[in-house]
């Protein structure tokens, strides 16, 4: 049960950074035009 819960988030917060790294990114590239 532990490990499941580790498991969930674990890929909630690689699906979160991800996103946050996606926006970054995005953002980098919109600022730089």
């Amino acid at each position: 049960m532990c490990f499941y819960l580790l498991q969930i988030s674990g890929t909630a917060v690689l699906f979160f950074f991800s996103l946050c790294n996606t926006a970054v990114m995005g953002h980098e590239i919109s600022s730089h035009e």
